[in-house]
């Protein structure tokens, strides 16, 4: 087979990413705050105002009232949006989660992430040098994620 570079990608695509089920984030979110216009499309801001996370390596809280999120409103219904968010183990460690991704607005929120770690507790550092992926569900005030791990 050919190694040379091709210039368009084959019309379909079947792939299966290895992954293992890290957690289930739920998230409690504020009343939005929009800044209309700008380069990109409108702005919107959304605090966390709490949360839980469980899953079968790590359980715990999300820090009420710390985490942040931002949406930038794309034409067709579409957000790109990130998040930090603060979370708490139920045995005290604390790791943030940030994540990037797209959302869709109209026809209920199919929000896909991109989310990294960081933490300097010794028996969860494995999770500093993990890329996840958060396939979610959203509603007005909240938004739920099945957090996976790419192996």
């Amino acid at each position: 087979m050919s190694t040379a570079f091709r210039t368009s990608p084959p019309t379909t695509a079947v792939t299966e990413l290895p992954v293992e089920y890290l957690f289930t984030l739920h998230l409690e979110l504020t009343k939005r705050h929009m800044s209309p216009g700008g380069p990109e499309g409108a702005e919107v801001f959304l605090g966390i105002i709490d949360g839980t996370f469980e899953g079968p390596r790590l359980r715990g809280r999300v820090v009420p009232l710390v985490g942040t999120s931002r949406a930038v409103l794309r034409g067709q219904g579409w957000a790109r949006f990130d998040y930090t968010v603060p979370l708490v183990t139920d045995d005290h460690a604390t790791i943030t989660i940030s994540g990037s991704g797209i959302s869709r607005l109209v026809d209920g929120r199919e929000p896909r992430v991109a989310f990294t770690f960081h933490t300097g507790a010794t028996h969860y550092e494995w999770l500093n040098i993990v890329q996840a992926v958060g396939i979610g569900v959203g509603g007005q005030d909240e938004v739920t994620y099945q957090v996976y791990r790419l192996l």
